[in-house]
C-alpha cells in the first residue's frame, strides 16, 4: 500500500513539473519576438505609453515675440503714418474722418492730420522740426528761431524754412488743449488747427478766395414772422 502511495506522489510531481515547463516555454518566444521588433538603440523604457501634451502647454513663438510692425500695418490700412515713427511734427491723419462743419459750409478742402504733441512740446530755440503739407505732398524742415511763453502757459514758436530766406516761415501757437499754426512755403501758405492730437490743415489761398470781407460769417437762423 505504501508503495502505491509513493508511486502516486512521484507521478503527480512529474506532471506538475511538466506543466510548469510548458508554460515557461510558451512565454519565451513572445518576449523574444517583442524584443526583436524594437529598432536598434531603442531605450528600455520606450515601450511605456507617453502622456499626450496639451496643445496650450506648448509655447508659440509667434505669440511670444510681439510683431513690432503690426501698428505700422494697421496705420497703412488707414492711409496715415504715426508722426512719431516718421519723426514729423504732424502727418496725414485718418482720411475717413469728416471735416468740421465750418469747412464744409464754406466748401473748403481740409485734410485730417495727426500731431506729434511730444515733439512739439519739446521744441527749443535752435532745434529744427519737419512739417508735412499733404496738399503739396512735401515735407518742409523749419529751423526754430524763437519760443515765447505767455502768462497763461501758451507757447508761441517761430521758425524759418531751412536753407531759405524770408518770407518762408512758420508761426505755431501751442495751448493746453489746442494747437494753431501758419506755414508759408514756396508752394503756398497753409493753416493748421488741432484739438489735442487730431487736427485739420487747409490752404490759406482757399480761405482767402472763399471768404468775403464785406459779408458777415455769422449764421442767421431762419425765423418765420
Amino acid at each position: 500500500m505504501l508503495r502505491y502511495l509513493v508511486f502516486g506522489i512521484i507521478v503527480t510531481a512529474v506532471l506538475i513539473g511538466t506543466k510548469l515547463w510548458l508554460a515557461t516555454a510558451s512565454l519565451v518566444p513572445a518576449e523574444t519576438e517583442s524584443a526583436s521588433a524594437k529598432p536598434a538603440g531603442t531605450p528600455a523604457n520606450a515601450s511605456r505609453a507617453t502622456k499626450p501634451v496639451a496643445a496650450d502647454a506648448v509655447p508659440l513663438l509667434s505669440s511670444a515675440v510681439p510683431d513690432k510692425s503690426s501698428a505700422a500695418v494697421a496705420q497703412a490700412d488707414n492711409n496715415f503714418i504715426d508722426p512719431a515713427i516718421a519723426d514729423l511734427a504732424w502727418s496725414d491723419g485718418d482720411p475717413t474722418l469728416t471735416p468740421p462743419e465750418q469747412y464744409q459750409r464754406k466748401g473748403i478742402v481740409a485734410r485730417a492730420m495727426r500731431l506729434n504733441l511730444k515733439k512739439i512740446a519739446g521744441l527749443r530755440a535752435g532745434d529744427d522740426i519737419t512739417v508735412s503739407i499733404p496738399q503739396t505732398g512735401q515735407n518742409y524742415t523749419m529751423d526754430i528761431d524763437s519760443i515765447t511763453t505767455h502768462k497763461n502757459g501758451d507757447r508761441r514758436v517761430t521758425g524759418s524754412l531751412q536753407n531759405e530766406t524770408s518770407p518762408y516761415n512758420m508761426v505755431l501757437t501751442e495751448g493746453k488743449t489746442s494747437t494753431f499754426a501758419t506755414i508759408i512755403t514756396p508752394d503756398g501758405a497753409y493753416m493748421l488747427e488741432a484739438l489735442g492730437a487730431s487736427g485739420w490743415i487747409t490752404s490759406l489761398a482757399d480761405l482767402n478766395y472763399l471768404s468775403a470781407p464785406n459779408q458777415t460769417d455769422a449764421r442767421i437762423p431762419n425765423i418765420t414772422p
